[in-house]
């Protein structure tokens, strides 16, 4: 019997990726459903931790070709453009090459069982016509996963992006959002790290409780347009 720990949307969020891998020191593997950079003030320890897991499979995050492609730091008065210039400008040599290399999707087998990863800005079918979900969640219409399980002949699909944690299954393809590691939900406790496990066939959503003072500080320290994020009211209990 394995353990295989299922991440997505880190954010640059460090004390959260280590809560959740201290979580489940009997991890036998790691998959990563992208955006490991961006909004976080902690690219390169993020970067830096998944490449020594050796994660068994990954796939890149809409946030991190966003900050691979951002322009110079001072050309936009936009600033989440400078926040995404800076991440940039920040990442190591190593990293920037390590979110380089990484596929829109990808597969991979623990326990013998095939599993289709995108971090889940899954594309329109050609020749698409009226609305398309760009973030997909549970109440999406039966019709949106279909075409998406069409595509792929592995019978689950692992996917992030919405930062809503789900499973569902529609023509017997199973839909699998471990929920975000980083980066809540408005609304949701933002000291909450989400992720799943998948372990003898079942899939688990789980999340953990972190302390957000470090992400709050650096945050400030760095002048980030996202410091509030981690330094709103924790509920007294989760209500989602």
């Amino acid at each position: 019997m394995s353990r295989t720990l299922i991440i997505s949307d880190v954010h640059a969020n460090a004390p959260a990726l280590e809560a959740v891998l201290a979580a489940e020191p009997d991890r036998d593997s790691v998959v990563f459903l992208g955006d490991a950079v961006d909004n976080g003030p902690h690219p390169n320890a993020v970067c830096n931790r998944l490449r020594d897991l050796d994660v068994a499979a990954s796939v890149v995050g809409n946030h991190d070709r966003t900050v691979l492609d951002a322009s110079e730091s001072g050309d936009s008065d936009d600033p989440f453009a400078r926040w995404q210039a800076w991440t940039r400008d920040r990442l190591s040599d190593e990293n920037r090459a390590f979110l380089e290399s990484l596929d829109r999707t990808a597969t991979v087998a623990p326990a013998s069982r095939s599993l289709r990863l995108h971090h889940g800005d899954f594309p329109p079918p050609e020749n698409h016509e009226g609305e398309w979900p760009t973030r997909v969640t549970p109440d999406d219409d039966a019709p949106m996963f279909e075409v998406v399980a069409a595509r792929y002949d592995e019978d689950v699909i692992l996917h992030g992006h919405s930062h809503y944690p789900f499973e569902t299954t529609v023509a017997g393809t199973t839909f699998v959002n471990p929920g975000s590691v980083g980066l809540q939900r408005e609304d949701w406790p933002a000291n909450h790290a989400r992720y799943a496990t998948l372990e003898d066939g079942a899939f688990d959503l789980r999340a953990v409780p972190y302390d957000t003072s470090a992400v709050t500080t650096d945050s400030r320290r760095l002048n980030s347009p996202f410091v509030e994020i981690w330094n709103r009211p924790v509920p007294s209990a989760e209500s989602d």
